[in-house]
């Protein structure tokens, strides 16, 4: 912090008044990578998703991590997974039994963290028979 003093005139009297210097404040964001970049599960199958994130801040960060664009018939668990900068979370990926094949869907990743937020995307696929 940086204090400086200055001398205004008002009229006919002279005021001293200081001022100080405040730095910006650090805004604590993150980075964020999701792999594989291709996922593609049968009917009734699982598929693990890895998302990490990194700092690029001074302090950690929690993400709220939210998929978008799953295939019809593709869930994500746990529901609601979060990851703190210099972790990973494993996501599972399952397809139902009768989830359609041959469907494919470029799904975003969302990593929503405190004033920031991060997108990936991925292929995921239904493949096989069902």
């Amino acid at each position: 912090m940086t204090v400086k003093r200055a001398a205004l005139w008002f009229g006919s009297s002279l005021s001293m008044i200081a001022l100080t210097a405040c730095s910006a404040p650090t805004i604590n964001s993150f980075s964020m990578t999701a792999g594989p970049s291709v996922i593609n599960i049968q009917p009734g199958g699982q598929a693990q998703l890895t998302v990490s994130a990194a700092t690029t801040g001074s302090k950690a960060v929690t993400a709220a991590i939210v998929l978008y664009y799953l295939p019809t018939g593709v869930t994500a668990s746990p529901a609601s997974p979060t990851v703190t900068t210099g972790s990973s979370t494993v996501i599972t990926l399952t397809a139902s039994p009768n989830a359609p094949t041959g469907v494919t869907s470029n799904v975003q990743v969302a990593g929503i963290g405190y004033l920031a937020e991060r997108d990936v995307y991925l292929s995921v696929g239904v493949v096989g028979s069902q």
